[in-house]
């Protein structure tokens, strides 16, 4: 798998170097330790469009942004942006010939980043609309309703209409204000993929130290989970179902690669536990999905999510059926067949991915434990943790996090089946 290297620059900006001769590309991306989650009410949805404008990398050298969409485009470099809850990411992937271009244009507007007024209308045009499609989205309203609950404690309580109306008011003195704010070099990490010369290497350095320093510190927050039951009246046959169990544990842990083996052993495949039980078994659902979504920082915003769909007349029996497989799984040890088989689908998993490279996951993987300055963590030694899973570990995690005091349960139906649910959760411990 990848070598890498890892700089910290005199302004304590950090520097992942994944050298890769058989890459034709160059890859350049930065990562930043700041998202939706340090918003306040005034400055909602700033992050999003600051991912926006910032990915036209205008500065005093390179003012229009339409223009730099342009030489982007007909010199095929490839650019891409995202925002989540504690991360923006911005990545340029390009020919070698184009490495002294991009390294201009982007650490000018690292340096010098200005907002061109026409593009800024533009855009905040384009992340209005992209609100809109949320809103418009069928399941908006049960999301809505479910993480004003669960969130109440933190900035992600604020719903996609919050958001809208402030996008509406943001001025472009706020976006500099919030870049001046949060692009410090304590909250990124600069990853370069593939292959540049110690010239340009140098260069690129020099600039990236020039980067004001400064760091930003999250308050710790935790869910709220003392609503147990949620019900969204919905003109429907068909019932979302989502049950959420608080987990306590943070993304950088060896439990983290453990519960990622035992989300996989649950839902992963048409043989897996539930959907085994659920669907082959009794035939209630077509699909259960899993998906433990684990904080960076803070233990008590960590948690598992499973969702499935099912006709509203076997909501309850779905309901009964999954807290009496999780009743059994803390009850009993699993058989050592389910072990055998997640580490001999490691194996494949191994095998495909060092035959076939994947870049991407790679520059993720690694920059992001960097960034947080956890240990980097290469495939093999993921996989090792993984495989460290056994029946007694399984047992002790479903102890752990699949209790009634870990769960909220939520449900989408034309049906207020509230009393029945509060006797279900009563009788599970």
């Amino acid at each position: 798998m990848y070598n890498y290297k890892k700089l910290l620059l005199s302004n304590k900006l950090k520097v992942l170097l994944i050298p890769d001769k058989k890459f034709k590309l160059v890859v350049f991306e930065i990562n930043m330790l700041i998202g939706n989650d340090v918003e306040t009410k005034e400055l909602l949805e700033i992050g999003h469009f600051i991912e926006h404008l910032f990915s036209l990398y205008t500065s005093t050298k390179y003012p229009c942004g339409s223009k730099n969409r342009d030489v982007f485009y007909f010199k095929n470099i490839d650019i891409d942006a995202e925002i989540v809850n504690k991360n923006i990411k911005f990545k340029l992937e390009f020919e070698p010939k184009h490495t002294d271009f991009v390294i201009d244009i982007l650490t000018n507007a690292l340096l010098d980043f200005k907002i061109d007024n026409e593009m800024f209308i533009k855009e905040k045009n384009a992340v209005i609309e992209e609100l809109n499609e949320i809103i418009k989205d069928d399941e908006y309203k049960f999301h809505k309703k479910i993480s004003s609950i669960i969130y109440k404690n933190c900035q992600r309580r604020f719903s996609q209409d919050d958001r809208l109306a402030n996008t509406k008011k943001i001025k472009p003195d706020q976006i500099i204000s919030y870049f001046k704010n949060y692009f410090k070099s304590g909250n990124m990490i600069f990853t370069i993929f593939g292959n540049i010369s110690s010239k340009q290497k140098k260069e690129l350095l020099s600039r990236l130290s020039q980067i004001p320093k400064g760091k930003y510190k999250y308050k710790i927050n935790s869910l709220n989970f003392n609503t147990k039951i949620i019900h969204l009246r919905k003109n429907t046959n068909i019932c979302q179902l989502k049950l959420l169990f608080k987990t306590s544990y943070i993304l950088f842990s060896k439990e983290a690669y453990h519960l990622e083996a035992v989300d996989d052993i649950l839902t992963n495949d048409l043989n897996s536990i539930l959907l085994k039980e659920l669907r082959t078994n009794k035939g209630l659902i077509y699909n259960i999905t899993g998906e433990f979504e684990l904080d960076e920082v803070s233990k008590n915003l960590s948690l598992y999510e499973l969702t499935s769909v099912v006709d509203c007349n076997n909501i309850y029996k779905l309901l009964e059926s999954i807290l009496l497989i999780f009743t059994k799984l803390k009850q009993c040890k699993l058989d050592n067949k389910y072990f055998v088989n997640l580490r001999n689908k490691n194996k494949i998993e191994y095998l495909k991915k060092t035959y076939i490279l994947e870049p991407e996951n790679v520059i993720s993987n690694y920059s992001k434990e960097y960034l947080w300055s956890q240990p980097i963590t290469k495939l093999k030694q993921r996989i090792d943790i993984e495989n460290e899973l056994n029946a007694d570990l399984f047992k002790k995690y479903c102890n752990k996090i699949f209790t009634k005091d870990n769960l909220v349960v939520c449900y989408e139906s034309n049906k207020n089946i509230d009393k029945q649910i509060k006797i279900l959760l009563n009788n599970f411990k």
